[in-house]
């Protein structure tokens, strides 16, 4: 017999399982108990993931098809991780808006609708919103801008502002619909924003903070050099504020986020992006004010075999909860 090498021969030569294939795969389904899956439920609790598991605002502003696919990847990727020794707490999952025959505009709607009716019945400490593209945040937004009195501050991370005046809406208009929407109620922080990325129309008449990739870069010493006062004044959030952190993840750099909508040649550090989430977190917990964050444009279809993506997601999702 021809081995093309020693170990895979080793392989070749090895006895059969003493254990049965059942046998095997119980003992697998007893760690079920000991996975974050054993906290999901669908009952109302503080802590809920909302998923929106639909693409066409994607596809209508030029993207590739996929992203609706990513809610139900990214729960998968949740469920497997274990409890570790930190505190746990149960965790709503629910999806809020459905693919159908209806229109995009009937869909929003309908999602703003939903969201609003969950905000209103139950206490939320912890929220997370997870796409689809990013035109759902527009839904998330115009829900709490119906629940909460206070002005609404909105940090996107993102290489597009997302604010195209175009004749339709889609996932590249979201933040000048909140605007519109919201008037003076509503700041908008713009985190990782690169110009290649945006048309020179999309900044008319809109009020934003912008911090560009290329400065962040510059004053980061190329992302090597920076503190947790550094990130406190690209975040700039107000306690008086409720405070949202929207991550389109075609933010960060296409070597460590393929599978996403738009694929970024040049992008935001993941391990940026995770310390500018963890800072977040971090305030949220301080100011005693609810914990919103919202995941959008991952696409598995381009995923790797790992799912290193969806797990990367998946993990900073963990820290919002």
């Amino acid at each position: 017999m021809l081995f093309v090498h020693k170990y895979y021969g080793i392989l070749l030569r090895m006895k059969a399982q003493a254990k049965t294939h059942e046998e095997i795969n119980k003992n697998l389904a007893s760690r079920s108990s000991t996975q974050r899956g054993s906290l999901i439920t669908s009952e109302d609790c503080a802590k809920v993931i909302m998923l929106a598991p639909h693409d066409e605002g994607v596809m209508r502003n030029g993207g590739r098809r996929g992203s609706a696919l990513a809610p139900k990847c990214i729960v998968h990727c949740l469920k497997k991780f274990s409890l570790g020794l930190s505190e746990q707490h149960k965790v709503q999952v629910i999806e809020v808006v459905q693919a159908n025959n209806e229109s995009f505009e009937s869909m929003q709607l309908k999602q703003t609708n939903v969201i609003t009716s969950m905000l209103q019945t139950k206490s939320r400490s912890h929220i997370v919103h997870v796409g689809g593209g990013h035109d759902h945040i527009y839904p998330l937004l115009a829900a709490l801008t119906k629940c909460y009195q206070q002005p609404i501050h909105v940090i996107n991370i993102d290489a597009h502002l997302d604010t195209r005046d175009d004749l339709v809406e889609h996932s590249g208009t979201p933040f000048r619909q909140f605007q519109k929407l919201a008037k003076e109620r509503s700041r908008i922080t713009q985190i990782g924003i690169q110009d290649f990325a945006n048309a020179a129309a999309n900044w008319n008449g809109m009020k934003m903070d912008v911090h560009s990739l290329d400065k962040i870069e510059n004053d980061t010493l190329g992302f090597t050099n920076f503190d947790r006062h550094y990130l406190d004044e690209l975040l700039n959030i107000n306690k008086e504020e409720l405070t949202v952190f929207s991550l389109d993840l075609d933010a960060i750099n296409g070597f460590e986020m393929p599978a996403v909508s738009a694929v970024n040649p040049a992008g935001l550090p993941l391990m940026f992006v995770r310390a500018l989430h963890r800072r977040y977190q971090k305030k949220m917990t301080e100011y005693k004010t609810p914990s919103i964050t919202g995941f959008y444009e991952l696409n598995p279809i381009y995923d790797c075999v790992s799912g290193t993506s969806a797990k990367a997601v998946a993990a900073m999702i963990l820290n919002s909860i």
